[in-house]
């Protein structure tokens, strides 16, 4: 389980990389030939620069997540509560994240694949691919979080163990 966390973390890394670079690559190449040539490069380009931009930040959220380098208020839990108070606490909001987590991966795939027959103005794509982003982050999301309430239950259950004996 945990190899296919690392994994999938490769996997967003690199997918951001490469959004990172199509979006600097776009916007450089529009900039440049807009101030050099005193024309637009292609109608369409700005928008596949913002939908790039759009799946980096979420995908990139992902990848937070799976570090844990995303926003938590830990400082006062830790300052009033014992460690048992403490880990209680940690695997109900990580259950309640969770929750909301599948609510949006559910519906934002119904809602995505619904928005087919929507196409973007300039680049007559379908916006569902722009609108894929959020279930499918959301789904790496969970899937860190699964991990690490794995990872915290079993290593609250050794810890147990040990101060039995």
């Amino acid at each position: 389980m945990k190899t296919l966390d690392t994994l999938i973390f490769t996997v967003e890394k690199i997918f951001c990389v490469a959004m990172c670079t199509l979006m600097l690559s776009i916007v450089s190449l529009e900039v440049f030939w807009r101030y050099c040539v005193g024309t637009t490069l292609m109608v369409g380009i700005q928008e596949i620069a913002k939908w790039s931009f759009v799946w980096l930040a979420t995908i990139a959220c992902a990848a937070m997540v799976s570090r844990q380098d995303h926003i938590a208020v830990e400082y006062f839990i830790k300052k009033f509560f014992n460690r048992n108070v403490q880990d209680a606490i940690y695997i109900i909001t990580h259950l309640l994240v969770m929750l909301f987590l599948i609510s949006v991966v559910v519906t934002g795939f119904r809602f995505a694949i619904g928005q087919w027959e929507m196409r973007a103005t300039s680049t007559d794509i379908p916006k569902t691919f722009v609108y894929l982003s959020i279930p499918i982050s959301m789904s790496f999301m969970f899937y860190h979080m699964l991990v690490q309430l794995i990872t915290k239950t079993r290593s609250m259950r050794s810890e147990k163990k040990s101060e039995e004996q």
